[in-house]
């Protein structure tokens, strides 16, 4: 069986604004609470960088590719503040280095357009 989605049904699931509002209140929840040093800070903002790229790339939103990259940095300083300078010796730290840097080449490119 194969069911043929229309463009609202597409866009309804790759519409990622309701868990973009979901996780954004419980980062603020958890910064306001225990503050950027947390452990759990890093991890949320970086699955909010996640969301964040794939709206940019389904919604052609220029400003959440910025967005995403904002929450990449907001954990790597999370990191640097829980880890001070070990913080680039994580595992996670590579991984927002490289995700980062695939990001300003897509906003860069999107920009072009």
């Amino acid at each position: 069986f194969v069911m043929a989605l229309t463009a609202k049904d597409q866009d309804e699931i790759l519409d990622s604004s309701d868990a973009i509002r979901f996780y954004e209140a419980q980062l603020e929840n958890v910064q306001d609470a225990v503050g950027i040093t947390h452990e759990s800070v890093p991890s949320i903002a970086h699955g909010l960088a996640i969301l964040y790229e794939m709206k940019a790339g389904f919604q052609k939103e220029i400003a959440a590719y910025s967005k995403a990259i904002e929450m990449l940095e907001l954990a790597q300083n999370s990191l640097k503040q829980q880890l001070g300078a070990s913080a680039t010796h994580h595992p996670l730290w590579a991984d927002l280095d490289r995700q980062m840097a695939k990001l300003e080449r897509k906003l860069i490119r999107r920009k072009t357009r």
